[in-house]
């Protein structure tokens, strides 16, 4: 019998180290944008998170924050990838957003592996999970190593997905995953 994990659509935050296993039909994440409205889970598979997620650095920022942002104040990040770089250091904390377009609502798990650091889970304005203590220095920060599996119930076809990340005690700055074992293919 199959369990009640597998039963459901399967979103998978994760970093392949294999290229080959990005098949080239695989939706990616543009401009913080990803369209599922036409995947179907059973016959394609888990989807990975990966492509330009939207990026906000030395930020934690909730739902109702997008309402006073501008597409100025947007950044684009790669992801799963380190945030080192173009002035970044690995030490910091930062938002990540993701709007998923999901078709008729229906039921999704989130894979969350070992991501090496703290953050803030928020689906569609509600923090729903917390790993560590996400804060704004070393001192407010506990980070956590704990892979995770996350029901989601959406309630329409749009989900968002916003991590509040926090690093301090890693030299490289998240969203860093490790590969999923085969039997994460479904």
């Amino acid at each position: 019998m199959k369990s009640t994990t597998l039963n459901h659509c399967l979103l998978v935050l994760a970093i392949l180290l294999a290229p080959s296993l990005h098949a080239a039909d695989q939706p990616k994440i543009n401009k913080g944008l990803l369209d599922l409205s036409e995947w179907d889970f059973t016959r394609d598979g888990p989807v990975y998170l990966v492509g330009e997620a939207e990026f906000f650095w030395t930020q934690h920022l909730d739902s109702q924050d997008f309402y006073r942002l501008t597409e100025k104040d947007v950044d684009y990040l790669q992801i799963p990838a380190s945030w080192n770089g173009e002035g970044r250091e690995g030490h910091g904390y930062a938002t990540y957003r993701i709007n998923i377009l999901i078709g008729p609502a229906r039921p999704l798990t989130l894979k969350i592996p070992d991501i090496g650091t703290s953050y803030n889970l928020l689906i569609d304005g509600k923090q729903i999970y917390t790993v560590g203590r996400p804060g704004f220095t070393k001192d407010t920060t506990v980070p956590k190593y704990y892979p995770s599996l996350i029901q989601i119930s959406p309630s329409g076809q749009r989900v968002e997905l916003i991590l509040q990340v926090s690093n301090f005690h890693h030299r490289l700055g998240c969203l860093l995953y490790t590969s999923p074992s085969p039997r994460d293919r479904g």
